[in-house]
This record gives structure tokens, sequence and C-alpha cells, in this order.
């Protein structure tokens, strides 16, 4: 019998990228001065749809993330929440319920990043009728929601578009880095990874960077647009030649493995599987992309005080 990751009670805290913040000495160099106005503080009041959602995302304009944070650029974990929350108000405890978790467990690479790069590959022709097909898959897989779920519970991603975008992700992240970084690429990603795949909370990743160059490449507005762009030394049919070859680079990897049908190919979820510390809990459980501390939802009813 295959094995599968077992369940267990409890939420899993999401691993974050960034280390920790630097500790101040104490001796009030590093202490606060005075205090800022009410009118200068980060404010979320009546918002015109109701909504007020943070999932480890940027601050407001003016307020700056911790300076060993890298993950907070065009692409955010948040947007999974709030495309599936969208735009109306209205929300009851079961829709809430239904967002947070269908983001726990979606690919941020294909339900955020994969337009631009399909965008992209399609500026020229595929090599080849499998790697189109790769492509359609991709899409297919964001057409349905992106999730890495093993439903019939048979140790395997159920969606054949996460393994192909696990395969490719390491090839497409290095041709877009390359062209620029060079030898230094793997160094760079001792600094910031390729991704935070999981079990980790694919909070941070190179997809955040690339998302913002192939827009730009694309001759999209950017705002700040990077003053180096990365893929294809700023060419785009370089970029784009570069790109389908990882693409090509891992249909021939999975084939290999899974044989040369791509619909069939498949991604291993027991590779995923949360674990804990051991001699505390012996257990595993499928992959879901938690928060980090926990997780409530409250609902408030109107009431009259007594006159």
């Amino acid at each position: 019998m295959t094995s599968v990751c077992s369940r267990a009670v409890g939420f899993r805290s999401a691993r974050q990228t960034s280390t920790p913040a630097s500790r101040s000495t104490g001796e009030g160099r590093r202490s606060g001065r005075g205090f800022v106005s009410a009118s200068n503080h980060p404010q979320g009041i009546n918002p015109p749809n109701g909504q007020i959602v943070n999932w480890n995302n940027k601050t407001v304009a003016g307020y700056h993330a911790a300076d060993d944070n890298w993950s907070l650029g065009a692409e955010q974990r948040v947007q999974l929440l709030t495309n599936n929350l969208g735009t109306g108000g209205g929300q009851t405890l079961a829709s809430l319920t239904a967002a947070m978790n269908e983001a726990a467990t979606q690919d941020v690479r294909v339900m955020l990043f994969e337009p631009v790069l399909a965008a992209v590959l399609r500026t020229g022709t595929a090599p080849g009728s499998r790697e189109e097909q790769m492509l359609s898959l991709l899409d297919a897989w964001r057409a349905n929601g992106g999730s890495r779920l093993d439903r019939n519970l048979d140790g395997q991603i159920d969606d054949p578009g996460a393994a192909i975008m696990d395969a490719a992700w390491t090839k497409l992240a290095d041709a877009w880095a390359t062209p620029v970084l060079g030898s230094l690429t793997d160094q760079f990603a001792t600094l910031v990874s390729r991704f935070d795949a999981p079990p980790a909370g694919q909070y941070g990743g190179w997809q955040i960077n690339m998302d913002k160059d192939l827009r730009a490449l694309l001759g999209r507005r950017v705002t700040d647009k990077y003053s180096v762009a990365h893929c294809g030394n700023g060419n785009l049919v370089t970029c784009r030649d570069a790109l389908w070859g990882a693409i090509k680079a891992a249909g021939d990897e999975l084939a290999a493995k899974q044989g040369p049908d791509p619909t069939r190919w498949r991604a291993d979820a027991r590779a995923e599987c949360i674990t804990f510390v051991p001699g505390v809990l012996s257990v595993t459980m499928r992959y879901t992309n938690g928060p980090s501390g926990f997780q409530q939802l409250v609902n408030f009813t109107g009431h009259r005080p007594n006159s």
C-alpha cells in the first residue's frame, strides 16, 4: 500500500525565510525616540470592500520591512487569500473558511507567476508539441485553482501541473538569473532561496523578482523598474528561448522517470508531509500553508446597549 501523510490535530506554522531581526544591546542607541502621530500610523478603517487582510504582506507606503526580508515585492503570498475572497463584502464564516482552506493548498508560483511566464513563452513557438502541452497543463492547473492536494490519497499530487512546475522551477529560475549573475547564481540562492517550497510557507522565492523583470521585458507598465534587466540580458527573444529551454529540460527529466505522457506525470505528495519535533508527535500531516501562530474566525453581530 502506498504510504501517505497521516493526519494530526492542530495547525502547522509555515516556516519563514527571513532570519531573526538584529537584537538591541540595551544601551539605548537603538531605542525609539518619541511617538508617531496617530495620523501617520498605518491604518485600515472601514475599507470599501470591508476587508482587512494580512498574511505577512508588506507594510503601507512609507514604512519599511526588515532589511533581511526580500519577500515583499511584486508577488506576495497574501494575494492567494485576497484573490479567493474577491472584492465584494458579505462574507460568511463558511466563505472565509473556504477562502483560507483554498489558499492553504495553492501553489504561489502557478497562481501568481505563471500568467506572466506564459505571456513571455507565447511570444514565440514552443520547441515541440510536448513543451506546448506542458505549458497548457500549467494553464489548466491554474484555471482549476492550482491546488497541491492529494485528494485520492495515493501519495501523489493530483494535478500533473505540480510535477511540471516542481521539475522546471530551478531550471526556470536559473535561466532567468544566470545571464547577469553567471557563476554567482548558486551563491545568490544561499542568500535568497529560489523558492520557499512546501512543506515550507511559499513566502519567498525568485518568482517575486522574475515577475517584475518579465513584465518590464514585455513592455508592460512597471512601477520602479529594475535598473538591470536579468532575463536574456534584457532581450525578449533570448529570454524566451532560455525559458523554453528550461521547460524542455524539465520535460526530458520527467519523461525519463515517468514516461512520455505529460498528463500522467505526478509530483510526490509525501515529500511535503509536515513533520513535528521528534518525540513530541510521531504522526505527520498533509501539507497546508498555515499561519505563523494561530488562525481563528470571529463573527460580529450588531448589539444595541441598554439605554
